[in-house]
């Protein structure tokens, strides 16, 4: 499946009121049950997702991201490492004055996720603003993925990290990738 840039996709959502209310819609509850699982976690993403899939790596989105004196945009793709399955999509706003330079330079130049560069850079956050969307894809099956838009803000203190924006693989590819992980 060719990846197509997240920001795009967001044009065919469909809000939810909330976590508990997820989904509303004619697709079936249980067709989307493991993305559901997925979405519905209020930590970190990337130590989820390896225990789900395995090792993961990022491919960026474009040439080059988007950046101003405050901001760094990051697109890119999150594939399973060992089938290069494509896991999800992520947009991400990092708010450049709340994180040390090393970690914008990390983003820049490694396939790194960014879950475990705040792991490293010892970054502690919550989750603020949670909300889970369904898109219904264009030019493939019409297949649901599921997704959602969450605020990062550093732990004890406001400052807002990171906007973020993930849209999760249809169902089909995220239970054959889960087959897949090697390193469960």
């Amino acid at each position: 499946m060719k990846s197509t840039p997240f920001l795009s996709l967001l044009t065919q959502n469909i809000p939810f009121n909330s976590k508990k209310e997820m989904f509303q819609s004619s697709t079936s509850e249980n067709k989307l049950s493991f993305s559901k699982e997925l979405l519905n976690k209020d930590l970190l993403f990337t130590p989820h997702l390896k225990k789900n899939f395995g090792n993961i790596y990022v491919c960026k989105i474009g040439d080059k991201p988007i950046e101003s004196e405050d901001i760094y945009i990051r697109e890119s793709v999150i594939k399973q490492e060992d089938t290069d399955y494509e896991i999800l999509v992520a947009n991400l706003r990092i708010e450049k004055k709340n994180v040390p330079a090393g970690l914008i330079n990390d983003l820049r130049s490694t396939t790194i996720p960014f879950g475990s560069l705040l792991e490293k850079y010892y970054i502690d956050v919550t989750i603020k603003n949670q909300e889970i969307i369904a898109i219904r894809n264009i030019g493939d099956d019409g297949a649901t993925r599921m997704g959602r838009s969450r605020d990062m803000i550093k732990k004890g203190t406001d400052d807002l990290i990171c906007n973020v924006y993930e849209l999760l693989s249809t169902e089909q590819q995220l239970l054959m990738a889960k087959k897949h992980a090697v390193n469960i």
